[in-house]
């Protein structure tokens, strides 16, 4: 559970489940998620399946995976305000807006992720996709849609001495061609 900016309405609150089975009998492992989150107006619940499969390689494992979900998208149109709209407190909102609805709306869609990690004595590299077919989510009126997220990562690990090791790290996320990059290391 998580909850931002607290003493302000409509402050950011999200609440997220995730267990994770393995079942080494055949490379496997299988997961369930279950997250709630509200943001003001809009409240979001995803709720998912994972799938996981290893691959022993000589040097190394490799893991694939893939999730498939249900997104459901809810908007409380009563919540929103334009500079444009009239407001009373006892009458509906008029947004003036022929888009903006002053009702609850909602709509769902399925949903895919998926990915690839790779890891060994030393080196670890991975790369995942979410929301692979950027759905749109239909809420009456007007769609919301969800953009594909990609990430990358990984790390090495060198030897120092015979008592330390440093482990850089690099993890890259890109949405709607928006770039971010992170870096670090660790001494063991």
């Amino acid at each position: 559970t998580r909850s931002q900016w607290q003493g302000i309405d409509g402050n950011p609150e999200t609440q997220q489940i995730n267990a994770h089975v393995p079942f080494y009998f055949i490379n496997s492992g299988f997961g369930l998620l279950i997250e709630n989150d509200a943001t003001g107006p809009m409240k979001n619940l995803r709720i998912g399946l994972n799938y996981s499969y290893q691959l022993n390689l000589a040097n190394g494992i490799l893991a694939l995976g893939l999730g498939l979900e249900q997104i459901q998208r809810r908007l409380d149109g009563s919540k929103l305000r334009t500079p444009d709209g009239t407001y009373a407190d006892d009458l509906p909102p008029d947004h003036a807006d022929a888009v903006l609805t002053g009702a609850m709306v909602n709509g769902s869609v399925l949903n895919f992720n998926g990915g690839v990690y790779y890891y060994s004595e030393k080196f670890e590299a991975g790369l995942s996709v979410m929301n692979m077919t950027e759905p749109l989510v239909d809420l009456e009126s007007s769609s919301v849609g969800i953009n594909r997220h990609y990430f990358a990562y990984a790390s090495y690990e060198y030897r120092l001495g015979s008592s330390f090791t440093l482990q850089p790290a690099i993890q890259i996320s890109m949405v709607k061609g928006q770039l971010q990059t992170n870096m670090g290391a660790t001494i063991h």
